[in-house]
């Protein structure tokens, strides 16, 4: 393997390790916008939605990289953030990935959700 892919794995590993790291301590999701509205082709950027991550005391957490889930064809979700599709609802929800703290039972992902509303 070349030394600049070695080292751009070794950093993609590390980053994720630290997210992981991260997930395990996210104990309650929040999202600054619990519905969003948008017009058929729109899209809003993911940096809209402003999610915090917060542990049990309700400290930030940092390094925390979220999971974003949405199954419709209403709507979609891809790298530059929700893509409305078609009119209707649909439903995004944001979670930690699973994971159990070290020598911890597993728990349920936290998570939070976003209803969507497409119009024409």
């Amino acid at each position: 393997m070349p030394i600049a892919d070695a080292e751009r794995y070794s950093g993609l590993a590390a980053a994720n390790a630290r997210a992981r790291a991260a997930a395990r301590r996210v104990d309650t999701l929040r999202v600054a916008s619990a519905e969003l509205r948008l017009r058929v082709g729109e899209v809003v950027p993911r940096s809209f939605l402003r999610i915090e991550a917060r542990d049990a005391t309700g400290a930030p957490v940092e390094d925390f990289a979220p999971t974003y889930v949405l199954r419709s064809p209403v709507a979609a979700f891809d790298g530059r953030g929700v893509v409305g599709r078609a009119p209707g609802t649909a439903v995004l929800y944001i979670e930690a990935l699973p994971g159990a703290p070290p020598g911890g039972e597993p728990r349920p992902r936290p998570s939070a959700a976003v209803r969507i509303t497409v119009v024409p």
